[in-house]
């Protein structure tokens, strides 16, 4: 073999490599080695009816919504993204405080990206109440923390869980977040806290400073567009953390179409076999939380020698004495008793 052609072919080989090494783009889903876990926490309270740049503060958070919504991409089964908002329920008076101050809701559970889920529980709720940052907090890593032992039960492990906060104020109920934000790292190196502040000033800001945990960050965001582009790029550096590569759409290309309240309509949704009725206003103008359900859980028969066998039958069964449990309970002969398996019980939130 000549010298030109050893050349070649050894240039050939580790550019096989190279490429090899690299990862390519438009990865497929099952690239995410570890599940991505994220809950958006709004907040909801009355002081986001203001403006900022000559738009309501609510407005401007939406249509930062509508962008993260537009990024998310649609192949990572891996990868979840809930929201939950907090001090919509009551008002900013003092005689509704008490109210207010225990106000926070999971709007889309932890559980896959439903876009269209996400977009609408956006146009559900209106500013309203007081700043309970410290109960959103904690609720927050509950969320995540139930779907970690579901990831867990089924042999997904090594999850990243991760809060991103968006506020325009400081915590209004006597409680304290950064307490708090400590607690939930203590209790879980992988749980991330980032804060957004939406249009704060420095003194509310430096108050916040503490709540950002296990590498995350407190940044401030002045309008609608730089909301949404931090909001993207942190979810984008969760996604590149595993190799991925992550490509947003640019900001000054992105036409916003506002949904219009009597455009949603109302449907149950379905994740992972949990039944979701978003919620949202009512005829009266009052917000009604979501409704979850799970179905129900078959455990695995076992035969227990000299025992009656019961087994669930969901509805009745033919051919049997059906019991208003459904239970058709029939005599076995003794047999050797199966080993029984682990039932992992979806998140309840």
């Amino acid at each position: 073999m000549s010298r030109r052609r050893k050349i070649i072919t050894l240039g050939l080989t580790i550019l096989i490599f190279a490429i090899m090494a690299v990862p390519s783009m438009g990865q497929s889903a099952s690239e995410l080695e570890h599940p991505i876990n994220v809950v958006l926490v709004f907040d909801a309270s009355g002081s986001m009816a203001a403006t900022i740049n000559g738009e309501r503060k609510i407005d401007a958070a939406r249509k930062a919504m509508e962008f993260v919504v537009a990024n998310l991409p649609d192949d990572l089964p891996n990868l979840n993204v809930g929201f939950r908002i907090y001090g919509h329920e009551g008002d900013n008076t003092e005689a509704q405080r008490p109210l207010s101050c225990q106000s926070t809701s999971l709007l889309v559970p932890v559980l896959g990206v439903d876009k269209e889920i996400l977009r609408q529980q956006t146009y559900a709720w209106e500013p309203t109440g007081w700043t309970p940052i410290t109960l959103a907090l904690q609720e927050a890593g509950l969320d995540l923390a139930e779907v970690s032992a579901y990831q867990d039960c089924q042999g997904q492990t090594g999850a990243r869980n991760v809060i991103i906060m968006v506020t325009d104020g400081e915590e209004t109920c006597d409680a304290d977040p950064c307490q708090a934000a400590q607690a939930l790292a203590a209790a879980d190196a992988n749980t991330v806290i980032h804060v957004v502040g939406f249009g704060l000033t420095p003194d509310v800001a430096t108050t916040l400073n503490c709540v950002p945990q296990n590498g995350g960050i407190y940044a401030d965001a002045s309008d609608g567009n730089s909301l949404a582009t931090l909001l993207v790029d942190l979810i984008g550096q969760e996604i590149e953390a595993q190799g991925l590569e992550f490509v947003p759409l640019e900001i000054s290309q992105f036409e916003f179409t506002p949904l219009e309240l009597t455009e949603i309509e109302v449907t149950p949704m379905s994740v992972e076999g949990i039944s979701v009725q978003p919620g949202g206003l009512n005829e009266e103008g009052t917000y009604e939380p979501p409704t979850f359900s799970t179905p129900n859980i078959t455990l695995p028969s076992v035969n227990l020698p000299g025992v009656s066998q019961a087994t669930a039958e969901p509805g009745g069964v033919e051919g049997g004495d059906v019991t208003p449990g459904g239970i058709d309970v029939q005599s076995r002969t003794a047999t050797p008793a199966a080993t029984a398996t682990a039932v992992c019980v979806p998140p309840q939130r």
